[in-house]
This record gives C-alpha cells, sequence and structure tokens, in this order.
C-alpha cells in the first residue's frame, strides 16, 4: 500500500477550490436573501410596472362568476385550469390566468381589461424561487442554499457562547476583524428569530414540490389515492364527458355566509367543462396566520370538503403558514416593511460574515486577493444588476437581457485591486 504525501501543489489547488466552493455558496445565499428581500413587495412592484390596470378592492359573487366564463373563453377548450386570483391588501387587482393562454387583469365586473405585463416581478421572484433553472434542480440548489444558511445560523450561535450576553458590545477603533465580529453578531443576534423563520420556511417551501408527494405516499402506507387527497385535494374519476361550469356566484356566497367574515380572495377550476372538473374556492381571513380556507365541489356544486388549512391536522395548518411567515403577508404593510428590513439585515450578515473570514485569512498569511475581488463585485454588483433591470423594464426591455448585461458589465471590476472586500465603513482600518 502506498503512503505517498500529496504534493504541496495539489494541496493547494484543493484549498483553493475549496474556497472558491464557499465563495460560490455564499454567493447563493446572499443572492436568494437579496431576491427575497425584494420578493416580499412584489405586490407593490406589480402595481408600479403596470399603474394603469383598474384598481380592484372587492369582487362581488357575480363580477367572480363573469372572470371564470372569460377564463373560459380564452382557455378555448384547451382544459388548462381557469384561475381567478382576488385583490389583496398589496395588489388590489382582480386577475385572470389560464396557463398556456395568458393572464389578463380585470374590472371590479369580471371582464378582462389588459395583459397582465409585469416582467421585472416575474423576473425577481423567480430568481428567488428556482434561479431561472429547470425543475427540479432550481428549487432544489435553493433549499441546498437554505440548509446552508440554517446550518451557519445555527453554528453561528455555538460557537459564540456569550453572544446573547454580549447582545450590546461593540469594539470599535481596535482590531478589525473583531469590530466586524461584533457588527456581524449583533445583527445575527438581533434578527435571529426572523432569520430563523424566514429560512426554516424558505427550505420548506422550496422542498414541498419535490418531497411532499413521496412523504405523504410513505405516511399513508403506500395508498395513493389517499396520499394524492392529502397533497392536492380530492379527485374526481370520470369519463371527461362534457358538463358546464356550475353557478359560481352561487358557491361563493355559499361559502362566504358559511364562514363570514371571511372573503373569497381565488377561484380555480380544474378539468373545466367536463365531469371531472373541480371547483376550488379560497378565503381569505383577516388577522389569521394561515390566512384562509379552499373549499372544493365538483362539477354539479357539491361540497367535497375543506383542505384543512385553517382547523385541519396541525400539519395542513403549517404548510398553510409558510408562505405568509416567509413573505409576511400576514400582517399588512407594516409587516412587510419590518421584513424587508431584516431581510436587508440578512443580506448584511452574509456580507459581513465573508468580511470577517477575508481579515482572518489574511491575518494568517493566506493569500485571498483574487476572491476578495469577486465577491466584491458579487456583493455590489447584483444589487446594481437588479436596478438595472427594473430601470430596464419600465422601459420595455427584457429583465432577463438586463440583468446578464449589467452583470457581465461589472465582471472587469474583478481586476481592480482591493484589499479588504466592502461593504466597510469610511474611515475603517484595513489590514
Amino acid at each position: 500500500m502506498s503512503n505517498a504525501v500529496p504534493s504541496i501543489s495539489f494541496v493547494k489547488k484543493s484549498l483553493s477550490a475549496h474556497a472558491l466552493l464557499g465563495l460560490v455558496m455564499a454567493a447563493l445565499i446572499y443572492q436568494i436573501s437579496l431576491t427575497g428581500t425584494i420578493s416580499v413587495f412584489a405586490g407593490e412592484l406589480r402595481q408600479i410596472e403596470q399603474s394603469d390596470a383598474p384598481k380592484v378592492e372587492s369582487v362581488s359573487p357575480e363580477g367572480y362568476a363573469t372572470a371564470i366564463a372569460q377564463a373560459t373563453r380564452i382557455a378555448d377548450g384547451s382544459g388548462a385550469p381557469l384561475i381567478i386570483l382576488g385583490p389583496t391588501e398589496s395588489l388590489p387587482r382582480l386577475e385572470i390566468r389560464v396557463p398556456g393562454k395568458g393572464a389578463y387583469f380585470a374590472n371590479r365586473a369580471g371582464n378582462p381589461i389588459a395583459p397582465v405585463e409585469t416582467p421585472f416581478t416575474n423576473f425577481v421572484t423567480e430568481l428567488h424561487e428556482a434561479l431561472h433553472l429547470p425543475s427540479p434542480w432550481g428549487t432544489a440548489i435553493v433549499a441546498l442554499s437554505g440548509f446552508a444558511l440554517f446550518a451557519l445560523l445555527v453554528s453561528g450561535i455555538a460557537a459564540h457562547p456569550r453572544i446573547f450576553r454580549d447582545a450590546f458590545r461593540f469594539r470599535i477603533g481596535g482590531n478589525p476583524r473583531l469590530e466586524q465580529a461584533d457588527f456581524h453578531n449583533r445583527t445575527g443576534v438581533w434578527g435571529l428569530p426572523f432569520h430563523a423563520i424566514v429560512t426554516f420556511s424558505g427550505i420548506y417551501l422550496a422542498l414541498l414540490p419535490l418531497l411532499g408527494a413521496p412523504m405523504a405516499f410513505l405516511a399513508y402506507q403506500g395508498d395513493i389515492d389517499a396520499a394524492m387527497a392529502e397533497q392536492i385535494g380530492p379527485q374526481i374519476e370520470g369519463e371527461g364527458l362534457a358538463q358546464p361550469v356550475p353557478d359560481i356566484a352561487a358557491l361563493i356566497r355559499q361559502v362566504e355566509g358559511a364562514n363570514s367574515p371571511a372573503s373569497v380572495s381565488f377561484a380555480m377550476v380544474e378539468n373545466p367543462l367536463t365531469d371531472r372538473q373541480i371547483i376550488s374556492i379560497d378565503t381569505n381571513v383577516p388577522r389569521q396566520l394561515a390566512s384562509g380556507e379552499s373549499y372544493r365541489f365538483d362539477g354539479a356544486g357539491r361540497f367535497l370538503g375543506a383542505a384543512g388549512f385553517a382547523d385541519g391536522s396541525p400539519e395542513k395548518q403549517l404548510q398553510a403558514a409558510m408562505f405568509p411567515l416567509h413573505f409576511g403577508t400576514f400582517g399588512g404593510l407594516p409587516i412587510r416593511i419590518v421584513y424587508g428590513l431584516l431581510g436587508i439585515a440578512l443580506c448584511w450578515l452574509c456580507a459581513t460574515g465573508m468580511r470577517i473570514w477575508f481579515l482572518r485569512q489574511t491575518q494568517r498569511g493566506a493569500r485571498t486577493e483574487s476572491l476578495q475581488r469577486l465577491w466584491r463585485v458579487i456583493a455590489w454588483g447584483q444589487p446594481l444588476a437588479l436596478f438595472a433591470a427594473f430601470a430596464a423594464s419600465l422601459f420595455g426591455i427584457s429583465p432577463v437581457a438586463a440583468f446578464c448585461i449589467a452583470s457581465l458589465a461589472l465582471l472587469p471590476f474583478v481586476w481592480v485591486p482591493a484589499e479588504v472586500v466592502l461593504p466597510s465603513r469610511p474611515g475603517l482600518r484595513r489590514s
């Protein structure tokens, strides 16, 4: 058996690859945190992008019925689901959506007025959720990044036994690494509940499409029908025969009458105009974390049951709470502003963590200039590229193209000398 020792050059290359891999993971965490912070205000962004769309604050049952009828016309027999998104506090719009056929903002009466054109919001939310990568790779990478961030939060707390005791301690003007460590640790402690909740809920939402069905299959001991009913609701066995859409207005009045003060915020018809169609009507309950319940009916208008988001199993209630917890949609604009500020803090936490690592490596005599310059371009370049994408979308230019061009245009700054990765404060002593 050979006892050969790896060459020094091999060890150096391995360490460089290890450091580069760490930088890539940090960049992913930073990118997901940054786009998540912006996605909190997706409703407001859609209003800015398409300010001329009709403002709708409430919709009558007849308005929803008209919207379903219009969606049926748009679907044109394609069999695509008919989806109606009601107005919310952050987006007072009525939207008709037919996958594969388009999406339209409608007036209060349910008639489509203009195609939905919110390219930047679509771009940034898809970048946050799946990095614009094909399924399931995008969501898998996002989930992996979430696990890495959660591990960093836990290990950061474990590595600093005095972190809570020193919650208001700042060592300014001395060792730059200790100074940055204090800013980093204080940001981590003050925002820890938010960071933990957002990270856990993000992991859950990313993994649900990947592992939800297999986990339900195992939970029901291989009963496929029960597992699918748990995940996507009851399904109807039919022969595909023609069947008209039931009276949507009557179903909505039934739901709202039985669940006051809840109001309908969503309606969907699956397998429309066939004997397998299922109508889902969702409510939006004020001051409830799960945000409401989903009620399902068959094509004849018979009640099939509720999803259990409001008062079902703990697993169902947890599932319903994940999206509001992740994006702060449960408390109106004040909560979203808090989420936005804490999201910026999470980006800062990531940036200062990398800065501390670079300072530590520099003090140990390691050469990390190239990685520092690359991180500087990421830390400052990604917000600039996103701003360029937003500005371009206002002038009808593709935000994807603008984002890619801006990112490429910033690459030459990788070769600009820099001793310590930014951000830094003016006057900070560098090492």
